[in-house]
C-alpha cells in the first residue's frame, strides 16, 4: 500500500468563456477569468509483487485548487471581482511497474 500527498503552492486560472446566444455580449469570447491561488493533490495505491521485478497496482487520485481574481467582460469594458474559483478532479488508476532492480 502506498499513500501520496502533494501540495500546489501556486495555482494560475485563465478561462475565456463563450456565450454564443447572448448577441449583447459582443463576439465570442466574450468573458475572461484570471486569478491566483493554490492547490494539493491526494493519492492512495495497493500494489501487488507478481513476479521477482513486476507488480501491478491499482488507486485513486483526488486534485484541488481553488483562485481568485477578476472576470473581465471584454466587450463591455466591464471588470468584475471572482470572489472564488475552484476545480475538483478524482480518478482511478491502474498500472504495470518493472523493476530493473530489487533493493
Amino acid at each position: 500500500m502506498r499513500a501520496d500527498a502533494a501540495i500546489l503552492p501556486v495555482a494560475y486560472l485563465w478561462n475565456e468563456d463563450s456565450h454564443y446566444f447572448r448577441t449583447d455580449l459582443g463576439p465570442v469570447p466574450n468573458r475572461t477569468d484570471e486569478g491566483t491561488g493554490w492547490g494539493y493533490q491526494l493519492e492512495g495505491e495497493l500494489r501487488l509483487d507478481i513476479a521477482t521485478n513486476w507488480a501491478i497496482g491499482a488507486g485513486v487520485r483526488y486534485w484541488y485548487a481553488e483562485t481568485d481574481g477578476d472576470t473581465d467582460f471584454l466587450h463591455r469594458d466591464t471588470t468584475v471581482e471572482l470572489n472564488e474559483f475552484s476545480s475538483e478532479r478524482f480518478g482511478v488508476f491502474g498500472n504495470v511497474t518493472y523493476r530493473f532492480a530489487t533493493y
